[in-house]
């Protein structure tokens, strides 16, 4: 259902709940020829990217030059399944402590991911290869990727019994790639910090929370960032460590101690986590602003953050506590966070392949649904059992899953059928092209 349409940019084309998208395809013979003609363009590197440009540069030497970019790109997503999985066995209620020897791991299977997520495109151009097949499969196993990030810091930090950390993490990264859909760059960072310092910064705290600080985050009674905040910020105040005017702001010591009274530390972690994605989502949408210029578009724009908000928003209502016995939230929390960040991935492949193509995104998807239906049976029905509440984000997991599944390979499928390029092999040189 079309509200307003924009003959200049397909992409400001308002759709309600449907896309322009021909069943069983998902791409219009339009979107893929301006996917023909796609130029990809990233944000500005950070110090750590140009420092570790030569390192990657010479790994990607050493590759067959036969082997495509996108299995280089599929051999770091294999690093993060492997994460994943691992943290999932260790941690089934996202609340365990895991072994240090996992912790470990976890840091080198993320710098392995993340060095090979930064050589597959220098792949694609040593072998004259590039192409928007790449980026979608780069970007879009990247979203995926993000699962694994996210349970591998909750290993340490201990919050997995709530999906604020997963919710933060997917929301700025969909966000960028929203950017990119109205402004064609996609954002690496915000200043001297950026993708990779965050990626190998984590991945070092892993492997330090398995090694120096071994003791604090094995404890399976308790957490490294358990503590009372209130302690913390009492001896702030006594030293006088925090500003007057902020002080003030917040109303005064008192205030401040009663409102931080029920904190740990890793609450206080998680709210400067927070306040960070608000400033990179707000950085975001100044840009996009800037860019389209009338406040018309702008609008139009910003009406499209409406699903991803919904889902953020239903995904941690069903954290609160109803009038009725509900099943504790744990037991099943793997599988709610596997389902609402496959949803979430799912939303995010689409702003991936539509910003290539320029194809219009419907305001509300209907994909959302069921995670509505799911969070007021979750929350309202009390008959549903602990069991049954795992079933049911279970039941969710697969139906993502495949419709995930189904919309990435048609769009791989059209988009290779359109370009004449297989996904995962290069094509052999024939003597006239010598």
């Amino acid at each position: 259902m079309c509200i307003s349409n924009d003959t200049n940019d397909p992409a400001l084309t308002i759709m309600v709940w449907q896309e322009d998208s021909p069943w069983p395809d998902v791409l219009t013979k339009e979107s893929l020829q301006r996917i023909a003609r796609h130029q990809y363009r990233s944000g500005v590197y950070t110090w750590l990217d140009n420092l570790c440009n030569p390192l990657w540069t010479a790994l990607t030497e050493c590759l067959p030059s036969r082997m495509a970019p996108n299995l280089v790109t599929l051999l770091g997503a294999m690093s993060c399944l492997v994460s994943y999985a691992g943290t999932w066995y260790y941690a089934p209620t996202a609340t365990e402590a895991l072994p240090a020897v996992w912790l470990i791991v976890n840091g080198i299977l993320l710098i392995t991911a993340y060095t090979l997520d930064c050589m597959d495109g220098k792949q694609a151009r040593r072998t004259q290869t590039s192409s928007p097949l790449g980026q979608l499969l780069d970007h879009g196993l990247d979203c995926l990727c993000l699962l694994a990030h996210v349970a591998a810091v909750q290993g340490w930090l201990r919050a997995g019994d709530s999906l604020q950390l997963q919710m933060i993490v997917q929301s700025t990264f969909y966000l960028a790639q929203w950017e990119e859909y109205f402004t064609g760059i996609l954002p690496h960072g915000t200043g001297p910090i950026g993708v990779t310092e965050v990626n190998y910064g984590l991945a070092f705290l892993s492997i330090l929370f398995g090694t120096v600080w071994k003791d604090a985050t094995t404890n399976p009674d308790r957490g490294p960032f358990d503590d009372a905040l209130a302690p913390y910020v009492q001896i702030m105040l006594e030293n006088e460590w925090l500003p007057a005017k902020l002080l003030n702001g917040l109303g005064g010591s008192p205030a401040l101690l009663d409102a931080i009274a029920d904190w740990q530390i890793k609450d206080a972690m998680l709210f400067a986590w927070f306040l960070l994605t608000v400033t990179l989502c707000s950085l975001s949408m100044m840009r996009v602003a800037v860019h389209l210029k009338s406040w018309k578009n702008t609008l139009r724009a910003f009406l499209q953050l409406i699903t991803p908000l919904l889902i953020v928003t239903l995904a941690l209502l069903d954290e609160f506590p109803t009038d009725h016995n509900s099943p504790p939230v744990h037991q099943a929390i793997r599988w709610k966070s596997f389902a609402v960040g496959l949803l979430y991935c799912y939303m995010t492949i689409k702003v991936i392949v539509f910003s290539m193509s320029r194809q219009s995104i419907a305001i509300v998807q209907l994909d959302v649904l069921p995670l509505l239906m799911a969070v007021g049976v979750s929350r309202y029905d009390p008959r549903l059992t602990a069991e049954g509440h795992v079933l049911l984000w279970q039941g969710l997991s697969l139906w993502w899953g495949l419709q995930l599944w189904n919309w990435a390979a048609t769009a791989s499928r059209q988009i290779c059928s359109t370009l004449g390029i297989q996904m995962f092999t290069i094509p052999p040189i024939t003597r006239t092209e010598i």
